[in-house]
């Protein structure tokens, strides 16, 4: 692999395993060969983002390839965080480590974030937020929202408990998708459509549209606050 990526017109392959191109960048970083290290960016940036982005993340790290670790952390809030982390990450410097779960942290701190008015960008932003949220006078009202934010309190209760679910659901994957997972809306409509007490007030008809309209335009929101979060 070494001497295919030394000579020009030899290609590599690119799908070599995620050991064995550690160790193709440790080589070249041994005896400073930059094209060899130029063919294992271009391997990670090919590799399995999807997969794998934090052995990625940690081989990018150790061998400075800074703008492949920015991609391979964006690609790991799409997956819930594990404490059983793959074996790269015993030569993941503790700063590196601390980088990414700051990172995490702040863009998991993005679903509260247009829950206070000072937070968004403009005026007419936050009264298209407060219309999204549902109303209804007769069913049970919360007095207390999981996210501690004024704006929810005397909401539907089923409101204020999806919330709360998809906040959790959220924190495991990190992206405004998550708000509209079949799993997670179903089980408040499955709720709101089975009887009393929503048949009464209206929202066993209401809500799920209520819902679905909320939960497409914080998930666009999401996506859009999620873009701005600094990287690495």
């Amino acid at each position: 692999v070494l001497l295919d990526a030394l000579y020009p017109g030899r290609y590599p392959s690119t799908t070599l395993d995620l050991a064995a191109l550690s160790k193709v960048a440790r080589a070249a970083e041994k005896y400073d060969m930059a094209c060899v290290m130029a063919f294992v960016a271009h391997c990670l940036q090919s590799s399995r983002f999807e997969d794998e982005p934090l052995r990625i993340y940690a081989i990018a790290q150790r061998f400075g390839l800074r703008a492949i670790a920015a991609d391979a952390a964006k690609a790991s809030l799409r997956h819930p965080w594990s404490m059983a982390l793959p074996p790269e990450f015993e030569e993941l410097s503790a700063v590196a480590y601390h980088q990414l779960l700051l990172f995490r942290r702040r863009c998991e701190d993005v679903f509260d974030t247009h829950f206070d008015s000072e937070s968004c960008r403009t005026y007419e932003e936050f009264t298209q937020f407060m219309s999204m949220l549902p109303t209804c006078s007769d069913c049970a009202q919360s007095s207390y929202g999981p996210l501690q934010k004024p704006i929810v309190h005397s909401r539907p209760s089923w409101f204020i408990t999806h919330l709360h679910l998809a906040k959790q659901e959220f924190t495991q994957r990190v992206e405004g998708s998550t708000l509209m997972s079949p799993l997670l809306l179903n089980k408040t409509i499955r709720e709101l459509r089975s009887g009393e007490p929503y048949a009464r007030c209206g929202c066993a008809v209401l809500g799920p549209i209520k819902l679905m309209e909320f939960s497409q335009f914080y998930a666009a929101f999401l996506d859009r606050a999620l873009d701005k979060v600094s990287s690495l």
